[in-house]
């Protein structure tokens, strides 16, 4: 049983994720006027007050738990009963995905609790991750984790919102 306790006020959340179904958020960084538009829009659709920057952080901060753990945010930087895949393909349901769609089960059968998804550096691949993570999500009973570059933490807060994947490893963070 894998349980997923995100649940800020509807609205935040609603309008959060309106947000992260595109590269709007990309967008926040080179436009001032977008982003304090955005902000008072975020506020006024919440009786919480919550803003964009306390909305990655609370997503970040949220507390997941597995059939056999329960990790307290969902930044994870241990490897323990942990299977890694590379992904090195942008098709998330072609032949060498479903390879390691097997490889995954086989790992979660052999007492996996966490799939770590890895690849190249790059936004590209980051986002190929998140969408192979999507499918293992709905395949497995386990939680998936993808490694993201310090460069790109939006994305990855995207694909938590958006639900492809469960946890993030920052490997360069430290």
């Amino acid at each position: 049983m894998r349980v997923h306790e995100m649940r800020p006020p509807a609205a935040t959340f609603g309008f959060a994720v309106g947000l992260t179904g595109g590269m709007l958020s990309a967008l926040l960084d080179t436009d001032p006027a977008l982003h304090h538009a955005i902000s008072r829009a975020a506020h006024a659709f919440s009786s919480s007050g919550f803003r964009l920057p306390q909305f990655t952080r609370w997503v970040l901060g949220q507390p997941v738990r597995s059939t056999r753990h329960r990790y307290p945010s969902r930044l994870r930087d241990s490897a323990g009963d942990t299977a890694i895949l590379e992904i090195r393909s942008g098709d998330a349901w072609g032949p060498e995905a479903d390879g390691l769609v097997d490889r995954a089960l086989a790992s979660v059968r052999q007492g996996a609790d966490v799939i770590r998804l890895t690849g190249a550096n790059s936004q590209g691949a980051l986002l190929d991750r998140l969408a192979f993570g999507e499918r293992l999500r709905s395949d497995l009973p386990a939680l998936v984790e993808v490694t993201s570059g310090t460069r790109y933490p939006r994305h990855a807060v995207d694909g938590l919102v958006a639900g492809r994947t469960d946890l993030v490893h920052v490997p360069d963070a430290s």
